[in-house]
């Protein structure tokens, strides 16, 4: 993967109910394996780079495990979701990734996109400018519970613009 990819890499092990803060370390560690298992996927929706002239800029890849993002108020097929299995030693834990796309809508408003085995997003949420000042964190995240079984991903880019993704639990 490219490096901004890399950069960008958010990886997150949680629950709709928090979001568990890792150490940077840990996540480069993480980071470093997943570039060696993943490589630099083929099919990948579209390429990380920082084109904003294109129709989707690719910003990151997120990484979840046990929630998924809601599509239509359910959890989505199963068959459209792109899954890695990571090992170490004896533990062993699948996850699903996102490839994170920032596009424009045709009234020019920002939108965050993810998108998971197709090229088409399976769920695109307004990117709205806050009144923070931009600071140097390029991706963070931050999160609570909604319901019984459903809760809100916020992703802030840059500090000053924030995504609102409904996550819930996957299907039994």
């Amino acid at each position: 993967m490219k490096l901004i990819a890399l950069l960008s890499l958010i990886t997150t092990f949680a629950v709709a109910q928090e979001i568990q803060q890792m150490p940077a370390d840990q996540i480069a560690k993480i980071a470093r394996r997943a570039v060696e298992q993943l490589g630099s996927p083929s099919d990948a929706p579209f390429a990380a780079d920082a084109d904003a002239g294109k129709s989707v800029s690719g910003a990151a890849q997120l990484w979840m495990r046990n929630v998924l993002p809601s599509v239509k108020n359910a959890a989505p097929d199963p068959a459209k979701l792109r899954m890695a299995t990571f090992r170490d030693g004896d533990n062993e834990a699948k996850v699903e990734v996102y490839f994170v796309g920032i596009s424009k809508t045709d009234g020019g408003a920002l939108e965050l996109g993810l998108c998971a085995k197709d090229k088409e997003p399976l769920v695109k949420v307004p990117l709205v400018k806050t009144d923070a000042a931009a600071n140097g964190v390029p991706i963070a995240l931050d999160g609570h519970k909604e319901g019984e079984n459903s809760g809100v991903l916020v992703v802030t880019i840059f500090g000053s613009y924030n995504a609102a993704i409904t996550v819930t639990k996957p299907r039994e």
